[in-house]
């Protein structure tokens, strides 16, 4: 932490006969994420740390997000830009390596498929289009340019009868194709 003090004159030129003077405190914090494995991004509300977890076996999206607040105290997060997207792509390829008996690996991200939208045909409906189907992005998030869909996807099926209703980003394995794109899934 750091001080400076500057002290500031200004004149009312009006009457030409008061001065004002004071003394200013700056006091700069310096902003750091949490642990040096973290990354920093700036957002609209103020810089936000971003890490990327492995783990040996797959995880479930709520197993996922228990293992964060575990860990860290915190939940799955959202993207914000396309840096903070990039970031978690190369992050991830070095936490979790190449496995090219996959086509892709694929990272949870913080998002749930609004119970309207839970049904095939609802995404032809204005509030169920694209990420306006999502709720729990975080209230941090200002842009969704990070959220470019495979194709075919969201596709609003279940899979043993549970709706489809997590968001992951994907990342090239054996195909490279839909690197980066985002999939929901169970």
């Amino acid at each position: 932490m750091s001080f400076s003090k500057q002290t500031w004159t200004i004149s009312y030129s009006e009457l030409n006969d008061s001065i004002l003077s004071f003394d200013l405190e700056i006091i700069d914090l310096a902003k750091k994420c949490k642990d040096p494995s973290w990354r920093m991004f700036p957002r609209p509300f103020g810089p936000f740390c971003l890490v990327v977890a492995n783990n040996t076996t797959p995880l479930s999206r709520n197993t996922a997000a228990s293992a964060c607040k575990s860990k860290w105290g915190i939940g799955l997060t959202a993207l914000n830009s396309i840096a903070e997207r990039n970031y978690v792509l190369e992050a991830g390829k070095i936490a979790m390596g190449k496995h090219s008996a996959y086509k892709y690996s694929s990272m949870w991200l913080n998002g749930a498929l609004k119970v309207a939208c839970e049904f095939v045909g609802s995404e032809k409906t204005s509030g169920c289009a694209g990420m306006k189907a999502y709720d729990y992005i975080g209230d941090q998030i200002t842009s969704f340019e990070a959220y470019q869909f495979a194709p075919g996807t969201p596709n609003y099926t279940t899979i043993d009868g549970s709706p489809q209703a997590c968001l992951q980003l994907m990342m090239a394995q054996s195909e490279t194709s839909n690197n980066g794109l985002v999939k929901n899934a169970v």
